[in-house]
C-alpha cells in the first residue's frame, strides 16, 4: 500500500554513515552528543500525510483569479472575430450550429465543475493529480465564458476562435489525465463525459484537432539548443577519440532534424506532418543517445538528461502515447545510483554532525537510499511499469525528509550532488510518463522566474499608465507593483536557497494576495496600456495559482 513505508534494506552508503557515527558518538565526551537508537531508526514508518485539498472557499477563489484571468484572454479572441465577421452581430436569430453547441457548452461547464472538484478530492489520496487542477480550472473557466457568450451571439463563427482554445487546452488535459493512473472512477466519468461532449462539438463546427502550437514551438527551440550544448560538449570530451567525427556527424544530423521541426510549425504545418517529422527526430537520436551513454562521461551525462527531457515534453505537447523505453530507464537508474554515490562521498562525517538534527539526518538517508535501491531492482528486473511507479511514489516520499535536511549542508559538493539527484528525478518522472507528486522544486524556480520577468514589464507598464491617467489611486498601484516585482525576487531567491516550508508557504501566500492587489488597481486602467496589462496579467494569473497549489497542498 503506497505511503507506508516497508522497510527495504539498508544501502552501503548508509551503513558506511551509520558506523561512522556510532564510532563518533562512542568517543565524545563534550559539545554535540548523537543520540542513536539503530532499533527506532530502521524500523518501518508511515511517509509524511499526502497533500490535503484545498477548501471550497480556497477554490473558488483560485477558480476566480483564473476566471479573470481567461475572461481578459477570450475577450481579445471575441475582438478578432468582431472584426473577421462584421455583419455577424445583425443576425436576428441562431445560426444552427449555435442552437445545437448552446447546450453541449452548459453541459461540459457542468462537467468541468465536476471534474474540478473531483480532481480536488483526489489530491488528499494522489498528490500526482494536483498539477492537473490548475489545467482543469482553467478549462471551467472557459466552458463558463463560452457558455455566458454563446448567449449573447447569433453566429458561432463569433466564438470559433475561444472553441479552439477550449478545444487545445481540453485536449492536452485528457491526455494527461489519460496517462495518469491515479485518478477516481468519479474523475474519469467527467474526464470521458467531457471528451465525448468536445467530440460532438468538433462534428458540428467541423473543428480539426488542435495542439499548443506555440507551447510545442518553445519546446523544439529548447531542444535545438540542448542538442547544440550536447555538439560542444561532443567536440571538447571526446576530440581525440577514434569515433569522434562519426559520433558528430551523427549528432549533427538529429540536429537538423530538430531544426526542420522548428521551421514546420513556424510555417503552421498541420499535426500529422509535425508528427512525422518529430518521429525521424527520434529515429535518428535514440540509438545515438545509446552510444553516448554507453560512453559513461559526467559532462555528456548531464546534457543527455538535458536532451532526453526536452525530448519527453514534446511528446506530451504533441499528445502522443508512448512505451516506456526500458533501456532509458535502466541507464537513467544508474545515474540516480552514481548521483547517490557522488553524495555519500561529498558528505564528511563533520557535516554530518553539524547539521541541525543528526538523527533525523541519518533516518532520512536510511529510508531514501533504501527505496532508491529498490526502485533500481525493480527496473533491472523489467518489472511491470505499474510496479515501477509505485516504487518511484516511494522514492518522491523518502526525498521530502532526505532534502529538507541536507540542503543546509555547506559542502558544495553535497549541494551539486543533490542537484543532480534532482535532475535525474526529473528526468525519470519525463520518461516514464508520470506527474511528479512531491515538491518540485525545479518547476517552481521556473514559474518564479516567469512571474520576476512579468512582473518587471507589468511596473514598467503600470508606471506609463499612471503616468498618462494619473487616476486617485495610482501611487498605491505603482507600491503595489514595485512590491509585487520586489517579492517575486525574493521567492526566486528564496527556493535557489532552499528556503523551509513555512519560509516558502508565507512568501508564496504573500506574493499571490500582493498580486489580488494588483489586478484590482489594473483592471481599472483606460489608457492603450489596458491590452498589455491584459496579456500580462492572463500570464501571470495562471503562474502564481500554480505556485499557491503547489506548496499549499505539499507543506
Amino acid at each position: 500500500m503506497r505511503g507506508r513505508f516497508v522497510g527495504f534494506p539498508l544501502s552501503r552508503p548508509v551503513r558506511r554513515i551509520w558506523t561512522s557515527v556510532l564510532m563518533f558518538a562512542s568517543t565524545v565526551t563534550g559539545g554535540l552528543t548523537v543520540n542513536l537508537d539503530f532499533a527506532n531508526a530502521q524500523q518501518p514508518r508511515t511517509f509524511r500525510a499526502t497533500p490535503v485539498s484545498f477548501e471550497r472557499d480556497t477554490l473558488d477563489d483560485l477558480g476566480n483569479q483564473i476566471f479573470n484571468s481567461e475572461r481578459q484572454r477570450f475577450d481579445s479572441l471575441r475582438e478578432n472575430s468582431l472584426r473577421a465577421y462584421p455583419t455577424s452581430p445583425n443576425l436576428r436569430a441562431p445560426t444552427p450550429e449555435l442552437e445545437k453547441v448552446r447546450p453541449l457548452l452548459s453541459d461540459a461547464l457542468n462537467e468541468a465543475t465536476t471534474l474540478v472538484v473531483s480532481l480536488n478530492d483526489d489530491m488528499r489520496r494522489y498528490p500526482s493529480v494536483r498539477p492537473l487542477l490548475t489545467d482543469a480550472m482553467r478549462l471551467k473557466a472557459q466552458a463558463k465564458i463560452l457558455a455566458d457568450d454563446s448567449l449573447t451571439v447569433n453566429d458561432h463563427r463569433l466564438l470559433t476562435d475561444q472553441l479552439q482554445e477550449l478545444e487545445t487546452g481540453w485536449m492536452s488535459l485528457a491526455y494527461q489525465l489519460s496517462r495518469s493512473r491515479e485518478i477516481s472512477t468519479r474523475t474519469q466519468e467527467s474526464a470521458r463525459s467531457i471528451n465525448e461532449l468536445a467530440r460532438l462539438m468538433q462534428q458540428i463546427l467541423k473543428l480539426e484537432p488542435q495542439f499548443d502550437r506555440w507551447g510545442l514551438l518553445s519546446q523544439v527551440a529548447q531542444l535545438s539548443a540542448d542538442i547544440e550544448h550536447l555538439n560542444d560538449d561532443i567536440q571538447y570530451e571526446v576530440y581525440n577519440s577514434p569515433e569522434a567525427q562519426q559520433i558528430l556527424l551523427a549528432t549533427s544530423r538529429v540536429q537538423q532534424q530538430a531544426y526542420m521541426l522548428t521551421r514546420l510549425l513556424q510555417d503552421n504545418a498541420d499535426r500529422p506532418a509535425v508528427v512525422d517529422a518529430y518521429k525521424r527526430f527520434q529515429t535518428l537520436w535514440y540509438p545515438q543517445a545509446a552510444k553516448l551513454q554507453a560512453m559513461n562521461n559526467p559532462v555528456l551525462e548531464r546534457s543527455l538528461r538535458r536532451v532526453t527531457q526536452s525530448d519527453g515534453k514534446i511528446a506530451q505537447l504533441l499528445l502522443l502515447q508512448q512505451d516506456v523505453n526500458k533501456d532509458q530507464l535502466v541507464y537513467l537508474t544508474s545515474q540516480l545510483r552514481n548521483a547517490i554515490d557522488s553524495f555519500d562521498k561529498s558528505v564528511s562525517l563533520r557535516e554530518v554532525t553539524r547539521l541541525p538534527n543528526p538523527r533525523l539526518a541519518l533516518s532520512s538517508v536510511d529510508q531514501f537510499y533504501g527505496v532508491c535501491d529498490n526502485f533500481i531492482d525493480n527496473v533491472q528486473r523489467n518489472e511491470r511499469h505499474e510496479v515501477l511507479v509505485e516504487a518511484f511514489r516511494y522514492i518522491e516520499d523518502g526525498r521530502r525528509d532526505f532534502v529538507t535536511v541536507f540542503r543546509s549542508s555547506s559542502s558544495p559538493q553535497a549541494q551539486a550532488a543533490l542537484r543532480q539527484i534532482e535532475q535525474t528525478l526529473n528526468t525519470l518522472a519525463t520518461s516514464m510518463q508520470v506527474s511528479r507528486s512531491d515538491f518540485d522544486r525545479t518547476k517552481a524556480m521556473t514559474l518564479a522566474a516567469n512571474v520576476a520577468n512579468l512582473a518587471d514589464q507589468l511596473d514598467y507598464t503600470t508606471q506609463r499608465w499612471i503616468s498618462r491617467e494619473r487616476p486617485p489611486f495610482g501611487n498605491a498601484a505603482l507600491r503595489e507593483t514595485a512590491a509585487f516585482a520586489d517579492g517575486s525576487v525574493r521567492l526566486q531567491q528564496l527556493l535557489a536557497r532552499g528556503a523551509t516550508s513555512s519560509q516558502m508557504q508565507q512568501e508564496v501566500t504573500n506574493l499571490y494576495e500582493n498580486w489580488r492587489r494588483v489586478y484590482n488597481h489594473i483592471v481599472n486602467c483606460q489608457t492603450e496600456e489596458r491590452r498589455s496589462l491584459g496579456q500580462l496579467s492572463s500570464q501571470i494569473t495562471p503562474a502564481m495559482v500554480e505556485l499557491r497549489t503547489m506548496v499549499s497542498s505539499q507543506f
